[in-house]
Protein backbone atom coordinates (compact mmCIF):
# COMPACT_ATOMS: atom_id res chain seq x y z
CA UNK A 1 0.00 0.00 0.00
CA UNK A 2 2.37 2.45 0.69
CA UNK A 3 4.28 1.59 -2.34
CA UNK A 4 1.09 2.74 -4.36
CA UNK A 5 1.03 5.88 -2.39
CA UNK A 6 5.12 6.61 -3.17
CA UNK A 7 4.57 5.88 -7.29
CA UNK A 8 1.57 7.74 -7.40
CA UNK A 9 3.05 10.66 -5.86
CA UNK A 10 6.41 10.30 -7.91
CA UNK A 11 3.37 9.85 -11.25
CA UNK A 12 2.27 13.36 -9.62
CA UNK A 13 5.27 14.74 -9.67
CA UNK A 14 6.28 13.35 -12.99
CA UNK A 15 2.45 14.92 -14.54
CA UNK A 16 3.97 18.37 -12.97
CA UNK A 17 7.47 18.69 -14.46
CA UNK A 18 6.01 17.51 -17.77
CA UNK A 19 3.16 20.53 -17.16
CA UNK A 20 6.27 22.79 -16.58
CA UNK A 21 8.47 21.58 -19.70
CA UNK A 22 4.90 21.80 -21.85
CA UNK A 23 4.34 25.62 -20.36
CA UNK A 24 8.08 26.38 -21.06
CA UNK A 25 8.49 25.21 -24.42
CA UNK A 26 5.42 26.87 -25.25
CA UNK A 27 6.85 30.15 -23.34
CA UNK A 28 9.80 29.24 -25.89
CA UNK A 29 8.09 29.44 -28.72
CA UNK A 30 5.84 32.55 -27.93
CA UNK A 31 8.84 34.30 -27.30
CA UNK A 32 10.84 32.87 -30.30
CA UNK A 33 13.22 35.47 -32.00
CA UNK A 34 11.60 37.19 -35.31
CA UNK A 35 13.11 36.27 -38.69
CA UNK A 36 15.44 39.38 -38.94
CA UNK A 37 14.64 42.18 -41.79
CA UNK A 38 18.06 44.54 -42.34
CA UNK A 39 17.70 46.80 -45.39
CA UNK A 40 19.53 50.31 -44.19
CA UNK A 41 19.81 51.58 -47.62
CA UNK A 42 17.53 55.01 -48.10
CA UNK A 43 16.66 54.73 -51.20
CA UNK A 44 14.26 56.69 -53.24
CA UNK A 45 12.75 57.25 -56.86
CA UNK A 46 10.55 59.66 -59.40
CA UNK A 47 9.70 59.80 -62.72
CA UNK A 48 8.78 63.77 -63.16
CA UNK A 49 7.45 64.78 -66.28
CA UNK A 50 9.70 68.02 -66.49
CA UNK A 51 12.83 69.90 -64.95
CA UNK A 52 14.09 72.74 -65.40
CA UNK A 53 17.76 73.97 -63.93
CA UNK A 54 19.42 77.57 -64.27
CA UNK A 55 22.87 78.28 -63.02
CA UNK A 56 23.38 81.43 -61.25
CA UNK A 57 26.90 83.88 -61.68
CA UNK A 58 27.96 85.91 -58.48
CA UNK A 59 25.33 85.10 -56.05
CA UNK A 60 26.26 85.13 -52.45
CA UNK A 61 24.08 82.14 -51.77
CA UNK A 62 22.77 80.23 -54.53
CA UNK A 63 24.49 78.59 -57.43
CA UNK A 64 21.33 76.76 -58.91
CA UNK A 65 17.54 77.37 -59.22
CA UNK A 66 16.23 73.59 -60.02
CA UNK A 67 11.96 72.91 -60.28
CA UNK A 68 10.38 69.58 -60.76
CA UNK A 69 7.58 68.92 -61.92
CA UNK A 70 4.69 66.04 -61.71
CA UNK A 71 1.10 65.38 -63.05
CA UNK A 72 -0.67 63.23 -60.81
CA UNK A 73 -3.89 61.63 -61.33
CA UNK A 74 -6.32 61.99 -59.18
CA UNK A 75 -4.60 64.78 -56.85
CA UNK A 76 -2.86 68.15 -57.04
CA UNK A 77 0.78 67.98 -59.22
CA UNK A 78 3.77 67.51 -57.27
CA UNK A 79 6.24 70.53 -57.79
CA UNK A 80 9.42 70.85 -56.08
CA UNK A 81 11.72 73.74 -56.03
CA UNK A 82 15.65 72.79 -55.62
CA UNK A 83 18.06 75.36 -54.35
CA UNK A 84 21.44 74.33 -54.50
CA UNK A 85 24.03 76.50 -51.80
CA UNK A 86 27.56 77.63 -53.32
CA UNK A 87 28.70 74.69 -51.31
CA UNK A 88 26.53 72.53 -52.67
CA UNK A 89 24.20 71.85 -50.25
CA UNK A 90 20.60 71.32 -51.17
CA UNK A 91 17.17 72.76 -50.18
CA UNK A 92 13.96 72.00 -51.07
CA UNK A 93 10.53 73.95 -51.45
CA UNK A 94 7.54 71.06 -51.66
CA UNK A 95 3.91 71.95 -52.02
CA UNK A 96 3.06 67.97 -50.72
CA UNK A 97 3.54 67.92 -46.64
CA UNK A 98 3.83 64.39 -46.57
CA UNK A 99 6.65 64.27 -48.92
CA UNK A 100 8.12 67.39 -47.15
CA UNK A 101 7.62 65.24 -43.73
CA UNK A 102 9.08 62.28 -45.40
CA UNK A 103 12.34 64.42 -46.64
CA UNK A 104 12.87 65.80 -43.11
CA UNK A 105 13.38 62.01 -41.47
CA UNK A 106 16.13 61.85 -43.59
CA UNK A 107 17.88 65.13 -42.24
CA UNK A 108 17.17 67.01 -45.95
CA UNK A 109 16.37 70.40 -45.52
CA UNK A 110 12.86 70.68 -46.70
CA UNK A 111 9.91 72.96 -46.29
CA UNK A 112 6.32 73.43 -47.44
CA UNK A 113 5.40 76.44 -50.02
CA UNK A 114 3.02 76.66 -52.51
CA UNK A 115 4.45 76.77 -56.34
CA UNK A 116 3.19 78.54 -59.19
CA UNK A 117 3.81 76.38 -62.07
CA UNK A 118 3.36 77.54 -65.66
CA UNK A 119 4.30 75.65 -68.94
CA UNK A 120 3.74 76.76 -72.57
CA UNK A 121 4.24 75.49 -75.80
CA UNK A 122 5.88 78.10 -78.49
CA UNK A 123 6.14 77.85 -81.92
CA UNK A 124 8.80 75.60 -83.40
CA UNK A 125 8.00 73.32 -80.31
CA UNK A 126 9.83 75.31 -78.18
CA UNK A 127 8.93 75.55 -74.39
CA UNK A 128 8.84 77.98 -71.87
CA UNK A 129 8.58 77.62 -67.96
CA UNK A 130 7.76 80.24 -65.37
CA UNK A 131 7.67 78.90 -61.88
CA UNK A 132 7.28 81.21 -58.61
CA UNK A 133 7.68 80.15 -54.62
CA UNK A 134 8.80 81.69 -51.73
CA UNK A 135 12.11 80.36 -50.54
CA UNK A 136 12.97 78.69 -47.07
CA UNK A 137 14.35 82.37 -46.23
CA UNK A 138 11.24 84.08 -47.28
CA UNK A 139 12.76 85.35 -50.77
CA UNK A 140 10.13 85.34 -53.58
CA UNK A 141 12.40 83.51 -56.20
CA UNK A 142 10.83 83.44 -60.25
CA UNK A 143 12.30 80.79 -62.77
CA UNK A 144 11.56 81.81 -66.53
CA UNK A 145 13.15 79.50 -68.86
CA UNK A 146 12.51 78.85 -72.58
CA UNK A 147 14.22 77.12 -74.86
CA UNK A 148 15.73 77.02 -78.10
CA UNK A 149 14.81 73.88 -79.70
CA UNK A 150 12.31 70.69 -78.96
CA UNK A 151 14.02 68.22 -76.13
CA UNK A 152 15.55 65.62 -78.00
CA UNK A 153 16.65 62.35 -76.58
CA UNK A 154 19.98 63.03 -78.55
CA UNK A 155 20.48 65.39 -75.83
CA UNK A 156 20.15 63.31 -72.82
CA UNK A 157 21.36 60.64 -70.72
CA UNK A 158 23.51 60.37 -67.36
CA UNK A 159 23.35 63.49 -65.79
CA UNK A 160 27.10 64.19 -63.97
CA UNK A 161 25.19 66.19 -60.46
CA UNK A 162 28.87 67.66 -59.80
CA UNK A 163 29.22 68.47 -55.99
CA UNK A 164 25.47 68.78 -55.45
CA UNK A 165 24.23 67.25 -52.42
CA UNK A 166 27.91 65.78 -52.45
CA UNK A 167 27.72 63.81 -48.97
CA UNK A 168 23.93 63.86 -48.25
CA UNK A 169 23.27 61.59 -51.85
CA UNK A 170 24.63 59.53 -54.69
CA UNK A 171 22.25 60.09 -56.91
CA UNK A 172 21.74 58.65 -60.56
CA UNK A 173 19.95 61.07 -62.57
CA UNK A 174 18.37 60.31 -66.55
CA UNK A 175 16.61 62.45 -68.59
CA UNK A 176 14.14 61.11 -71.41
CA UNK A 177 14.85 64.16 -73.65
CA UNK A 178 16.56 67.36 -73.25
CA UNK A 179 17.24 70.87 -74.77
CA UNK A 180 19.23 74.14 -73.63
CA UNK A 181 17.66 77.46 -72.23
CA UNK A 182 18.11 80.64 -74.54
CA UNK A 183 19.35 84.08 -73.91
CA UNK A 184 16.08 85.19 -72.50
CA UNK A 185 16.11 83.08 -69.68
CA UNK A 186 16.21 84.28 -66.26
CA UNK A 187 15.75 83.93 -62.77
CA UNK A 188 14.57 86.73 -60.51
CA UNK A 189 15.52 86.52 -56.73
CA UNK A 190 13.25 89.52 -54.57
CA UNK A 191 12.46 90.62 -58.56
CA UNK A 192 16.30 91.27 -59.02
CA UNK A 193 17.59 89.40 -62.11
CA UNK A 194 20.36 87.21 -61.03
CA UNK A 195 23.19 86.73 -63.82
CA UNK A 196 23.40 83.22 -65.41
CA UNK A 197 26.30 80.96 -66.18
CA UNK A 198 27.17 77.95 -67.43
CA UNK A 199 27.31 75.22 -64.44
CA UNK A 200 30.27 73.82 -62.90
CA UNK A 201 30.18 70.33 -64.65
CA UNK A 202 32.17 70.91 -68.31
CA UNK A 203 29.74 71.14 -71.30
CA UNK A 204 26.94 72.74 -68.60
CA UNK A 205 25.39 75.39 -70.42
CA UNK A 206 22.96 78.78 -68.80
CA UNK A 207 19.93 76.48 -68.45
CA UNK A 208 18.28 73.21 -68.96
CA UNK A 209 14.69 72.04 -69.65
CA UNK A 210 14.17 68.16 -69.76
CA UNK A 211 10.76 66.30 -70.65
CA UNK A 212 10.64 62.81 -68.42
CA UNK A 213 13.46 63.77 -66.09
CA UNK A 214 14.22 59.97 -64.16
CA UNK A 215 15.79 60.72 -60.48
CA UNK A 216 16.98 58.16 -58.49
CA UNK A 217 18.61 58.51 -55.21
CA UNK A 218 20.86 56.57 -51.98
CA UNK A 219 20.42 59.27 -49.34
CA UNK A 220 22.17 60.65 -46.32
CA UNK A 221 20.14 58.75 -43.75
CA UNK A 222 19.38 57.88 -39.93
CA UNK A 223 16.30 56.47 -38.26
CA UNK A 224 14.95 53.83 -35.90
CA UNK A 225 12.33 51.36 -36.19
CA UNK A 226 10.72 49.53 -33.38
CA UNK A 227 9.10 46.14 -34.88
CA UNK A 228 5.89 45.49 -34.09
CA UNK A 229 5.02 42.49 -35.63
CA UNK A 230 7.33 40.35 -37.70
CA UNK A 231 7.40 36.51 -38.30
CA UNK A 232 8.99 33.54 -36.78
CA UNK A 233 8.71 31.35 -40.02
CA UNK A 234 9.17 32.59 -43.83
CA UNK A 235 5.86 31.82 -46.18
CA UNK A 236 3.93 33.98 -48.80
CA UNK A 237 2.35 36.42 -46.56
CA UNK A 238 4.34 36.78 -43.85
CA UNK A 239 5.01 40.46 -42.75
CA UNK A 240 7.11 42.80 -40.58
CA UNK A 241 5.60 46.01 -39.02
CA UNK A 242 7.98 48.84 -37.67
CA UNK A 243 6.87 51.88 -35.82
CA UNK A 244 9.18 54.87 -36.05
CA UNK A 245 9.44 57.47 -33.07
CA UNK A 246 7.22 60.19 -34.96
CA UNK A 247 4.11 57.59 -35.29
CA UNK A 248 4.63 56.66 -38.87
CA UNK A 249 4.47 52.60 -39.80
CA UNK A 250 6.35 50.77 -42.23
CA UNK A 251 5.40 47.50 -43.21
CA UNK A 252 6.74 44.43 -45.61
CA UNK A 253 5.26 41.39 -46.89
CA UNK A 254 6.53 38.19 -48.16
CA UNK A 255 5.55 37.67 -51.60
CA UNK A 256 7.54 34.78 -52.85
CA UNK A 257 10.00 32.23 -51.79
CA UNK A 258 12.05 30.33 -54.43
CA UNK A 259 14.24 28.11 -52.91
CA UNK A 260 16.34 29.68 -50.70
CA UNK A 261 15.42 33.19 -52.05
CA UNK A 262 12.68 35.41 -50.46
CA UNK A 263 11.13 38.19 -52.19
CA UNK A 264 9.50 40.98 -49.76
CA UNK A 265 7.53 43.80 -51.17
CA UNK A 266 7.18 47.18 -48.90
CA UNK A 267 3.41 47.49 -48.26
CA UNK A 268 3.40 51.31 -46.98
CA UNK A 269 4.99 54.76 -48.36
CA UNK A 270 6.58 54.21 -51.92
CA UNK A 271 7.13 51.11 -53.07
CA UNK A 272 10.10 48.72 -52.45
CA UNK A 273 11.13 45.35 -53.68
CA UNK A 274 13.36 43.66 -51.95
CA UNK A 275 15.22 40.30 -52.98
CA UNK A 276 16.92 38.28 -50.11
CA UNK A 277 18.54 34.63 -48.60
CA UNK A 278 18.54 33.41 -45.59
CA UNK A 279 22.11 33.49 -44.17
CA UNK A 280 24.36 30.51 -43.80
CA UNK A 281 24.72 29.63 -40.09
CA UNK A 282 22.29 32.33 -38.76
CA UNK A 283 18.74 31.50 -41.04
CA UNK A 284 17.30 33.82 -38.74
CA UNK A 285 19.05 37.08 -40.67
CA UNK A 286 18.04 38.01 -44.35
CA UNK A 287 20.91 38.63 -46.27
CA UNK A 288 20.01 41.19 -49.08
CA UNK A 289 20.63 40.43 -53.01
CA UNK A 290 19.08 43.53 -54.48
CA UNK A 291 16.73 46.62 -53.56
CA UNK A 292 14.45 48.02 -56.58
CA UNK A 293 12.28 51.49 -55.99
CA UNK A 294 9.75 51.64 -58.70
CA UNK A 295 8.45 55.34 -57.65
CA UNK A 296 4.54 53.97 -57.47
CA UNK A 297 3.22 54.25 -53.88
CA UNK A 298 3.17 50.44 -51.85
CA UNK A 299 -0.82 50.99 -51.71
CA UNK A 300 -1.09 51.34 -55.74
CA UNK A 301 -1.76 47.53 -56.36
CA UNK A 302 0.22 48.57 -59.97
CA UNK A 303 3.43 46.60 -59.40
CA UNK A 304 5.74 47.26 -62.17
CA UNK A 305 8.05 44.02 -63.42
CA UNK A 306 12.11 44.22 -63.36
CA UNK A 307 14.24 46.26 -64.33
CA UNK A 308 11.36 49.58 -63.69
CA UNK A 309 12.65 52.42 -61.15
CA UNK A 310 16.01 52.43 -59.60
CA UNK A 311 17.79 48.92 -58.87
CA UNK A 312 20.82 48.61 -56.57
CA UNK A 313 22.33 45.14 -57.34
CA UNK A 314 24.42 43.19 -54.66
CA UNK A 315 24.71 40.05 -56.22
CA UNK A 316 28.12 39.86 -57.74
CA UNK A 317 30.52 39.23 -54.86
CA UNK A 318 32.39 42.05 -54.39
CA UNK A 319 30.52 44.40 -56.28
CA UNK A 320 27.64 46.72 -56.67
CA UNK A 321 25.67 47.83 -59.28
CA UNK A 322 22.94 51.37 -59.99
CA UNK A 323 20.56 50.77 -62.62
CA UNK A 324 17.61 52.78 -64.28
CA UNK A 325 14.85 51.03 -66.02
CA UNK A 326 16.65 49.66 -68.66
CA UNK A 327 19.98 51.62 -68.61
CA UNK A 328 22.18 49.70 -66.53
CA UNK A 329 24.98 49.69 -64.61
CA UNK A 330 24.92 53.39 -64.61
CA UNK A 331 27.21 53.78 -61.22
CA UNK A 332 29.47 50.31 -60.37
CA UNK A 333 32.05 49.89 -57.85
CA UNK A 334 32.90 47.36 -55.17
CA UNK A 335 30.85 46.36 -52.46
CA UNK A 336 31.88 44.82 -48.75
CA UNK A 337 29.13 43.47 -46.43
CA UNK A 338 30.12 42.40 -42.76
CA UNK A 339 27.91 40.90 -40.45
CA UNK A 340 28.00 40.05 -36.52
CA UNK A 341 25.52 39.44 -33.87
CA UNK A 342 23.74 42.79 -33.52
CA UNK A 343 24.83 44.76 -36.98
CA UNK A 344 24.88 44.51 -41.22
CA UNK A 345 26.95 46.72 -42.66
CA UNK A 346 27.84 47.89 -46.11
CA UNK A 347 30.41 49.90 -47.77
CA UNK A 348 29.88 50.43 -51.32
CA UNK A 349 32.64 52.59 -53.30
CA UNK A 350 31.84 53.54 -56.64
CA UNK A 351 34.56 53.40 -59.33
CA UNK A 352 32.46 54.20 -62.08
CA UNK A 353 31.89 57.04 -63.30
CA UNK A 354 34.45 59.54 -62.13
CA UNK A 355 32.03 62.04 -60.68
CA UNK A 356 30.68 58.85 -58.42
CA UNK A 357 34.09 57.65 -56.87
CA UNK A 358 34.06 60.25 -53.74
CA UNK A 359 30.63 59.59 -53.17
CA UNK A 360 31.32 56.43 -50.71
CA UNK A 361 28.10 54.83 -49.12
CA UNK A 362 28.33 53.24 -45.64
CA UNK A 363 25.34 51.90 -44.47
CA UNK A 364 24.67 49.84 -41.31
CA UNK A 365 21.66 48.52 -39.32
CA UNK A 366 21.89 47.36 -35.64
CA UNK A 367 19.62 45.32 -34.34
CA UNK A 368 18.56 43.34 -31.18
CA UNK A 369 17.26 39.95 -31.37
CA UNK A 370 13.59 41.55 -30.64
CA UNK A 371 14.14 42.99 -34.42
CA UNK A 372 14.13 46.39 -33.82
CA UNK A 373 16.46 48.66 -36.05
CA UNK A 374 18.49 51.54 -36.25
CA UNK A 375 19.69 52.68 -39.72
CA UNK A 376 22.64 55.03 -40.16
CA UNK A 377 23.76 56.19 -43.75
CA UNK A 378 26.36 58.68 -44.70
CA UNK A 379 28.01 59.54 -47.91
CA UNK A 380 31.12 60.07 -48.65
CA UNK A 381 32.38 60.36 -44.99
CA UNK A 382 33.75 57.64 -42.28
CA UNK A 383 32.14 54.16 -41.65
CA UNK A 384 29.88 54.97 -38.73
CA UNK A 385 30.92 54.13 -35.41
CA UNK A 386 28.90 51.80 -33.07
CA UNK A 387 26.11 53.53 -31.23
CA UNK A 388 25.72 50.06 -29.08
CA UNK A 389 21.97 50.39 -29.01
CA UNK A 390 20.96 47.77 -26.99
CA UNK A 391 22.19 45.55 -24.19
CA UNK A 392 19.56 42.56 -24.29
Amino acid sequence: MQKRRTWSKHCRRALVGLAVLAWLLIAGEAEADPVKLVQPFQMRFTRWDTQVIAFLSGNPTYAAVEVFYLDRRGQPPLIRATLTRLDGFQIDQINDPAIVADLQTTGRIAVYREIDFQQALLPGDRVRVVAQFVSHLGEDIVLDVTTISPPSPAQAGLINPGNHSSTTSLPVLWPDASTLGNDESTVLIDCVPQPLVPGPVPGSVLAIYSDGFNLGVIRRDTRYLELIEGPEQLHVGASWTFADPIGGIRGYEVISLHGGRVIIRSTTGQEEIIVARRRTGNPDLLEMESVRVTGLPATSNIHPPPPAGLTLDLTPPGHFSLSLDEHGDLVTGTAAVSYDRQRVSWTLRPTQPSWAIPRVVNATGWFDRRGDVLYETTIGEPQPADPCPWVD
